[in-house]
């Protein structure tokens, strides 16, 4: 997960260094919401994800993913969107919109992950989970990419309780 995270703030960080680029003088409605996107993410799970807007600052964040400890995961969360939260001082930060939400997992696996109940050893099962994603998006005027990264810790509720954490770093095209 550590790298998952240097991944992501070594990726803002080039972009940050990229925005005198994206032109000055940009107006507040450069974080653009609505429509419908697709893409994927990398970390722990990976996997495709899909977005789909209810408003202006809501959306539904749906997803597969795999963990590279053998389990499988289907994931949808509603997400409250607070665009222009770091003001608008240049184009790129007038573009990045911080996310938070809430949702639910249904996860499917073959052996122990850490130490996690829900999964026994030699034996297929499942379990499902909550889920609070906390994450920020860059979506730029051009090209329609939304690049993100987000860090969702949870509670796994059935067969038993305990505790995960999930992040990654994606890209998502809209259309």
């Amino acid at each position: 997960m550590n790298r998952t995270l240097l991944a992501a703030l070594c990726a803002l960080f080039t972009l940050s260094l990229a925005q005198p680029a994206l032109g000055k003088g940009a107006p507040a409605s450069y974080v653009r919401p609505g429509g419908t996107a697709v893409g994927v993410i990398f970390g722990e799970p990976t996997g495709i994800t899909g977005k789909f807007w209810q408003g202006s600052r809501n959306a539904i964040d749906a997803g597969f993913a795999y963990s590279f400890d053998s389990f499988m995961m289907i994931y949808g969360d509603y997400l409250w969107h607070f665009p222009g939260a770091f003001g608008a001082s240049t184009p790129f930060v007038a573009s990045l919109s911080p996310y938070l939400g809430v949702g639910g997992e249904i996860m499917f696996g073959d052996r122990y992950h850490w130490d996690r109940k829900w999964v026994v050893q030699e034996s297929s099962s499942a379990g499902i989970g909550m889920r609070i994603p906390l994450g920020i998006e860059w979506r730029p005027a051009n090209p329609p990419l939304g690049v993100f990264v987000e860090m969702v810790p949870g509670l796994g509720i059935i067969p038993g309780m305990f505790g995960f954490f999930h992040g990654g770093l994606g890209v998502r095209y809209y259309f």
